[in-house]
């Protein structure tokens, strides 16, 4: 079996890092907000369906870690991948809170407002690993 043959642990640091001496730098568009209109929900109710699927699963929280899935969660839109209306991001729900981990240096105004009247907690994209 694979539990058998694989041992999973967390390192403190990335060996990937370690070797790619001429890594690019993070992609920096700003996050904008994706207007109800063209949503079709809130944030405050997606994030309700969220967690009820949660909790009907037995689970005590999710993360979200695919680019697309944490736009439509939040409502917003980014320009960090080449055609595709997406942010450098991870989502983590649980039954009482929601928090977007992003570059903060991304989050105009408007759109941390949105969130913060969402009770979505903003973190920097950096605290995501060590969070979970």
């Amino acid at each position: 079996s694979l539990e058998e043959h694989v041992q999973v642990r967390h390192l403190d640091e990335n060996p990937v890092d370690k070797v790619w001496a001429d890594r690019p730098a993070m992609p920096s568009s700003m996050l904008r907000l994706h207007p109800l209109e063209f949503a079709g929900e809130s944030v405050e109710s997606k994030l309700g369906r969220v967690r009820t699927a949660v909790q009907e699963l037995g689970a005590s929280g999710l993360v979200i870690s695919a680019l697309d899935e944490v736009c439509w969660l939040f409502n917003v839109r980014g320009g960090d991948v080449a055609c595709n209306p997406v942010a450098l991001a991870y989502a983590y729900i649980d039954h009482d809170t929601a928090t977007l981990f992003v570059d903060e240096a991304k989050v105009p105004k408007d759109v941390h407002e949105a969130l913060q009247a969402a009770s979505v907690d903003i973190r920097d994209y950096d605290r995501a690993l060590p969070f979970l």
